[in-house]
């Protein structure tokens, strides 16, 4: 079932030509600054008609153009009916007049079983707010992402944490971010709608939900005349703001605010629009499950398509789409049979982007390990396979500061290195101590007490294991 656009030709241009401009042009318009060195995990946009609110949304969806996201979480509130729950649209996907996006299905399914949250298409038929996001994403994300549209009603009780405690979950565990939806003033003037909207949004840059709440009550008990609302979207908001503090968001930031009297519809009565930005620190070296799949599934294909022609594949047909799996990580290959060791060849240096180092790491393991025969065709069924990413590698000065089957050891000096992976602590029941002279002896070939007497060194790096039987 396709949900079909409910505002096209009100709210945004029905033609795709000009919708697409439209666009285009506020995102070009648009300056915003981004903390640097951190990432936007979500954004607070305006939801009105695009010639007032759009120059406003299109400060926070600069900073998503290019970036490759999995999953966009879409939280506004209903404008059409009344409840006191969160409610998660049924249909298999959107249109709009840019085409068709499709909804997580998986992530949906998975929430569903949730007491707090339900699904139900009908409520989400004919509400704008997150409708109107759409086409915004459709221009500046990379092509292939899916959404997951929730509406809170005005009537939204207490359960806001539990709900933004099983979304982060989900953005923790795959490529995803969140959209909070929400105007600020509703109908007073000017002057009034600029001193709203400013103490509103001072209160979400605290991240605290009770200081929001406060400032909302503290504004409704000044009477302002014609205020109808000091945000359309509280129950999206409180969502958001629990969500930063549960995915331990660092830096939030006004990227601009603004009214609709600063568009041309008048300075009596106002409608206020601001973008938010939630920003962290960038992506570790951990990979989420759809991550992780393609790395096996590229070291499956490698390995089976090496053992069958003995020629070294095109790599380039396994290059994704994913931006992380492009970035530079050290790489280790693991292959088993009957839970033996099969082979392990890898880098702890970070030589090639991950995908590429994984599919040169499984033929080497496979096919260039010394310690073993090259694999047949006939032991491809029963191989297992294990991938290690790892960080980049921290020289230490003192070897107890090596934490025991969490760090990773590479050792260097006179000439000869060698490394282990932190799993071979755990595999073979050594102390630290012997662990190292192992290390420096069978690996690097330096005397096995290298490590004690400064005549080697040793940096440590930290390990994302993950495994196909």
């Amino acid at each position: 079932m396709i949900r079909q656009p409910a505002v096209a030709g009100q709210f945004y241009s029905q033609n795709k030509n000009q919708l697409e401009k439209d666009i285009l042009t506020y995102l070009e318009e648009a300056k915003p600054v981004a903390p640097t060195d951190q990432s936007t995990i979500g954004l607070l946009v305006p939801h009105a008609g695009y010639q007032f609110s759009g120059p406003v949304a299109a400060w926070g969806y600069k900073l998503l153009v290019g970036r490759k996201i999995d999953t966009v979480i879409l939280i506004g509130q209903s404008h059409h009916q009344s409840f006191d729950s969160a409610i998660i649209d049924g249909c298999d996907s959107w249109q709009t007049p840019l085409g068709e996006v499709p909804i997580d299905v998986k992530s949906r399914d998975k929430l569903a079983n949730s007491s707090n949250l339900k699904i139900d298409s009908q409520v989400h038929r004919l509400e704008h707010s997150l409708e109107v996001q759409l086409p915004f994403l459709q221009v500046a994300l990379k092509p292939g992402f899916k959404i997951l549209p929730i509406l809170v009603g005005d009537d939204f009780p207490t359960e806001a944490q539990i709900i933004a405690y099983h979304l982060s979950e989900i953005i923790n565990q795959n490529n995803a971010i969140f959209i909070i939806s929400s105007d600020l003033s509703h109908y007073p003037d000017y002057y009034q709608a600029d001193l709203s909207d400013h103490e509103i949004l001072k209160a979400i840059l605290s991240g605290s939900v009770e200081k929001f709440q406060d400032t909302v009550a503290e504004i409704n008990q000044k009477n302002i005349p014609n205020l109808l609302t000091p945000a359309c979207g509280q129950g999206a908001i409180k969502i958001g703001l629990h969500l930063a503090e549960i995915l331990k968001i660092n830096s939030i930031k006004i990227l601009r605010s603004a009214n609709s009297g600063d568009f041309g519809s008048g300075k009596d009565k106002v409608v206020g629009y601001g973008a938010v930005g939630f920003f962290g620190e960038e992506r570790s070296s951990s990979l989420n499950q759809q991550e992780q799949k393609i790395l096996l599934d590229i070291a499956v294909q490698a390995i089976e398509g090496y053992a069958r022609t003995k020629m070294e594949p095109d790599f380039q047909k396994f290059r994704p789409t994913e931006d992380f799996l492009n970035r530079k990580r050290g790489v280790f290959v693991t292959i088993k049979e009957n839970s033996q060791l099969r082979g392990c060849i890898g880098t702890v240096k970070p030589i090639y982007p991950i995908w590429l180092g994984v599919a040169k790491m499984a033929i080497s393991a496979a096919f260039r390990d010394p310690r073993f025969q090259p694999v047949s065709v006939d032991e491809l069924p029963k191989l297992e396979y294990e991938i290690s990413i790892l960080s980049p590698c921290q020289k230490i000065n003192d070897w107890r500061m090596i934490k025991l089957g969490q760090d990773g050891v590479m050792v260097f000096g006179q000439g000869g290195s060698g490394v282990f992976l932190p799993q071979v602590a755990e595999e073979t029941g050594w102390d630290l101590e012997t662990f190292l002279s192992h290390l420096c002896a069978d690996k690097a070939g330096l005397p096995a007490n290298s490590w004690r007497n400064g005549t080697a060194e040793l940096c440590v790096f930290q390990v994302q294991k993950f495994s196909r039987p």
